[in-house]
């Protein structure tokens, strides 16, 4: 940034993602959503968990979906959305694989067994209305939905053949008939394509069909070319209306492709140097602040919030700014100050920096265990701090 200029930073956008009728809700880049293997020297998929589990928390019954032994896609960097490069599921092989007979690719439902992943039983199928995931078709696309390892039953079969060739090959009416959206825009899916790169497709099918698997092994076998590359999914039991598909598209067409929805924003991956302004309503939605930055962040919302935990070397779970950073605030902001248990006296550092507008008037408010601690703020050259003292001692004369 040049000196003069002022970068204004949208916040950060929350979506909605509807939970009723949700089959599975899968994300190769979530953290620990994977158990992997080696094979050909990459990270092969084993298991990979519903999102915001893992292998440890999963019950009995759950659905998972599970690679089997040679057959395993593999967990390929390199999503072109905004933010931090993503992992992909790629359904290819790695670079140093040695093609050998029936070596395809698919990823199977499973239902967790007593015993854990070793004691893997018969494949599963779940009933599905509703399906929006991510691709990215420059093969060709695929196969990413299918009945099982021998049919695609009502999704059809593609095989293999370039992004040109029709989403619905063989398809079913209930597919057919149904509604399909291509990166947010009605497709007629008979006649209508994949990109040939990222993309969100969304299905919203006339009647429940059969899901099983990702994946059609015989579009990767030994050297076919045509493998699939998957990103997130999201499965529902029922039709969902019309403007909870697109909350789910526009956020992964964010995530994953690079496409920004009206009201969507998000800088906080993206680093700023320079000498200009920088403008957020709040600290969380800021980009990374370079070393090299000697601007001024201009915070417009008129309200902090902070976890105080006694237990902790650093009690202030999230201060906020830097130092040496300048820092401008609003003329009135109210610090609320949660507490995990009764506080140590001392002084704490809530804000980080050098406030610019020195009459800014706070307000402190206080939630949690205090024990009766007395607290108040203090501004300095070095920023916002929390005064704790300790209650004092009655001493009753009788």
């Amino acid at each position: 940034m040049n000196a003069g200029g002022t970068l204004a930073v949208t916040p950060v956008y929350e979506p909605a993602i509807p939970a009723d009728g949700r089959v599975g809700w899968f994300d190769p880049d979530y953290p620990d959503t994977f158990r992997t293997s080696t094979e050909d020297g990459a990270a092969t998929v084993y298991g990979f968990w519903p999102r915001g589990s893992t292998e440890t928390s999963m019950e009995v019954g759950d659905v998972f979906f599970y690679g089997v032994s040679s057959r395993r896609p593999f967990a390929q960097p390199g999503a072109r959305g905004f933010g931090k490069t993503r992992t992909w599921m790629d359904f290819d092989h790695p670079a140093g694989h040695v093609p050998s007979e029936s070596d395809g690719n698919t990823l199977r439902f499973k239902a967790w067994p007593e015993g854990g992943i070793e004691h893997v039983g018969a494949d599963v199928q779940k009933d599905v209305r509703t399906v929006v995931f991510v691709s990215d078709s420059f093969r060709g696309g695929g196969d990413p939905l299918r009945n099982s390892v021998s049919a695609g039953g009502d999704f059809g079969t593609r095989g293999q053949v370039t992004h040109t060739s029709p989403i619905w090959t063989t398809a079913s009416g209930a597919v057919t008939k149904g509604a399909t959206r291509l990166n947010g825009k009605a497709v007629d899916g008979t006649t209508t394509g994949y990109t040939g790169a990222p993309e969100v497709l969304s299905l919203v099918a006339t009647n429940a069909v059969k899901l099983g698997l990702l994946g059609r092994y015989q579009n990767s076998d030994q050297t076919a070319g045509h493998a699939e590359m998957l990103g997130e999914i999201l499965m529902y039991s029922t039709e969902l209306p019309s403007e909870q598909v697109k909350a789910i598209e526009d956020y992964l067409l964010f995530k994953w492709v690079g496409i920004a929805p009206e009201g969507y924003g998000d800088f906080t991956d993206a680093t700023v140097s320079g000498a200009g302004d920088v403008k957020a309503a709040a600290w969380g939605d800021l980009p990374q602040l370079a070393p090299t930055f000697t601007g001024k962040v201009l915070l417009t919302g008129g309200s902090f919030a902070f976890t105080f935990d006694p237990a902790l070397g650093s009690p202030v779970t999230n201060p906020i700014g830097a130092d040496g950073l300048s820092l401008a605030l609003q003329d009135a902001v109210t610090v609320t100050v949660d507490f995990a248990s009764v506080p140590d006296a001392g002084s704490y550092r809530l804000v980080h920096g050098t406030l610019v507008n020195t009459e800014t008037v706070f307000t402190l408010s206080v939630t949690g265990v205090t024990g009766g601690s007395k607290v108040k703020l203090h501004v300095a050259e070095d920023g916002l701090w929390l005064d704790v003292s300790s209650a004092g001692t009655l001493i009753r004369v009788q």
